[in-house]
């Protein structure tokens, strides 16, 4: 039989006898007080009646019918009282006498009268408590077995409540074990484990937070191999840019615009080697305005026409205000984007740069006339899964949205195949 009947029913069954024991024994109870209450108040009642209509004293006549009618009230209540009367010379004084004995006390109380003017005798009412022990006794013996029925009911709800607990615990314990072991918690059917579906979700977002929290201390030692890494490569490329520099100021050959443009690229080589660093290790970033995002912007879209990018640039609703955000990861982000739109276009295919302004930013977008993509592939260039470039992965793009994302801004991409990319960069105003 199943546990989750088995229980249930064994317990009604249990009640179910243990309440018909209580209610015999209640009964049986009952039918011996009405009996042996009856029995008495009937006795008492008739012979005080015999009792009046044999005397002449109308003093005695009136205590007896006095004694009659307050038992006749008592036999309503099924109170119990028990009764002698002796008949004896008149004593020399009224007297209260109480008689003690093993099986309980007697009260004795004399009434002394005369018959005619005759003194004829005593009656002597005697209250006596001994049919009521017997009545205990009695009574004593149903409850002891009462007594028995009750500590095996008990017994009974004792060894079930534990075989619950025993059954649920274990229940919550499979629960718990498959939680752990699961990307989703667990559901607990049945109205008994709602109380526990808390403790389980609890426990499992507690397992899951310890998990990120690995992965996170794992990610930093990696990021901080990767820093190094970076910063060996970035003293490696600074080393002969340095070179590179002393060799242009010094160069008689060179006209003054070329020493700017190729002084000015390796500027680029060095923010390049900056933003090495800048991506793989901590974050730190400036407070910029809208001039001076602007500015970087022309800056960037200025070096690229010189390398033969057709490149137009607009802005509008250009707002007052700061953005938090990197300079060098700026110019470094928007120079990625105008080469892969230089590249995704045929040779001359114009390439659009606007900055637009909104309530609380500013849009900044890249737009070429390029082959286009597909939704599928958009999102695994984001992702960094796939690059249109030869033994490229995308890794530029899933780059940059990260460093975005990471200011608060956003990065998004959109483009039909044949129609184009547009990618926009929304960079949120500081409050």
């Amino acid at each position: 039989m199943n546990k989750k009947i088995a229980f249930p029913l064994m317990l009604v069954i249990s009640i179910l006898i243990t309440s018909l024991f209580f209610l015999i024994s209640f009964r049986q109870n009952q039918v011996l007080v009405s009996k042996v209450t009856d029995e008495f108040l009937e006795q008492v009642i008739e012979e005080l009646g015999a009792m009046v209509n044999g005397v002449k004293n109308e003093l005695l006549q009136s205590n007896i019918r006095a004694a009659r009618n307050q038992l006749a009230r008592l036999s309503s209540g099924k109170d119990i009282i028990s009764y002698e009367i002796e008949q004896s010379a008149p004593p020399k004084h009224t007297q209260l006498k109480v008689a003690n004995g093993q099986s309980g006390f007697d009260i004795m109380i004399p009434v002394t009268f005369s018959d005619d003017g005759i003194a004829w005798g005593t009656v002597n009412f005697k209250i006596s408590n001994k049919k009521l022990v017997t009545l205990a006794e009695e009574l004593n013996r149903n409850l002891l077995k009462t007594s028995v029925f009750l500590w095996l009911f008990l017994m009974i709800v004792l060894f079930g409540l534990y075989s619950f607990i025993v059954y649920s615990s274990g229940q919550l314990n499979s629960h718990m074990r498959k939680s752990f072991m699961s990307d989703k918690p667990q559901v607990l059917k049945g109205s008994t484990y709602k109380l526990f579906t808390p403790l389980v979700e609890s426990i499992y977002r507690t397992g899951n937070e310890l998990s990120l929290k690995r992965s996170e201390v794992e990610n930093l030692k990696n990021q901080e191999q990767l820093f190094k890494l970076s910063k060996r490569i970035s003293h490696d490329i600074r080393s002969p840019i340095g070179a590179l520099n002393v060799m242009i100021q010094s160069s008689k050959n060179l006209s003054a615009d070329e020493k700017k443009f190729l002084q000015k690229t390796a500027n680029r080589i060095n923010e390049v080697a900056d933003s090495v660093l800048q991506d793989s290790g901590p974050q730190h970033l400036q407070t910029l305005s809208a001039p001076e995002i602007i500015s970087i912007i022309e800056s960037i879209v200025d070096e690229k026409r010189v390398l033969g990018h057709p490149i137009s640039i607009s802005s509008a609703q250009i707002p007052i205000g700061t953005f938090a955000t990197s300079s060098v990861g700026l110019k470094n982000i928007l120079s990625n984007l105008l080469n892969n739109a230089y590249e995704a276009g045929s040779q001359g295919s114009p390439i659009f740069v606007r900055a637009i302004g909104e309530a609380h930013g500013i849009f900044i977008s890249v737009e070429d006339k390029g082959m286009g993509m597909d939704q599928e592939l958009i999102q695994k260039v984001l992702k960094g899964d796939f690059s249109t470039k030869q033994g490229g992965y995308g890794i530029g793009l899933s780059s940059s949205k990260n460093i975005v994302e990471s200011w608060g801004g956003d990065l998004s991409v959109t483009s039909q195949p044949g129609q184009g990319t547009t990618v926009k960069i929304y960079l949120r105003q500081k409050t």
